[in-house]
């Protein structure tokens, strides 16, 4: 999930979000997990807020150069509201 600088003011996120969820649940999906590279610390915050739980570190390497990365999870209820 990525929201271009230009249009963090506009509050999309929360509602992509939501939307992403719902879509999951739809196909049956139990758990959302993603990664967030360590120093983005207003997504990080995004997602701690939005009920995300670190479980793991991955480390991606672009051009020979790592970047350690956080992996969130958050488990979806199932129900279909």
């Amino acid at each position: 999930i990525y929201i271009l600088e230009k249009h963090i003011p506009l509050k999309v996120g929360k509602q992509f979000l939501t939307f992403l969820e719902k879509q999951a649940q739809n196909l049956k999906f139990d758990t959302i997990w993603l990664s967030v590279y360590i120093e983005n610390q207003r997504a990080i915050k995004f997602y701690e807020k939005n009920d995300f739980i670190e479980v793991g570190r991955l480390n991606f390497l672009v051009s020979g150069k790592g970047y350690e990365n956080l992996v969130l999870s958050k488990g979806l209820s199932m129900n279909s509201d």
